[in-house]
């Protein structure tokens, strides 16, 4: 993670981005759990790039973030929906790799 801040009702983390990854957020109120996703996105075009990811919607307590780093050759089920993620994101119309009901919400 280059940097987080935190303003205007939002947490927003920059972080080195990279050709052939996807990034997810993921936010916990404990440092052992990092189980919910809250946004992601396909990694730059190019070699290297910044990437952002932003938590639309932060806790009012205090929250803790990862950034993963998913290999887009293999990508995981963050959901648990068996709907992997870059479909999930592909079609984020209707779907949502954050909310294993298959919907967006």
């Amino acid at each position: 993670v280059s940097s987080i801040n935190v303003g205007g009702g939002v947490v927003e983390a920059t972080y080195p981005s990279h050709d052939g990854f996807y990034y997810v957020l993921c936010r916990s109120d404990n440092l052992t759990a990092f189980d919910t996703a809250v946004s992601a996105v396909v990694g730059t075009h190019g070699t290297h790039g910044t990437g952002r990811l932003v938590d639309p919607f932060p806790p009012k307590e205090t929250a803790f973030y990862t950034i993963k780093r998913i290999w887009a050759e293999q990508p995981e089920d963050t959901d648990g929906d068996g709907i992997d993620d870059l479909y999930e994101m592909e079609h984020a119309s209707f779907l949502n790799l954050a909310d294993a009901s298959g919907s967006a919400g």
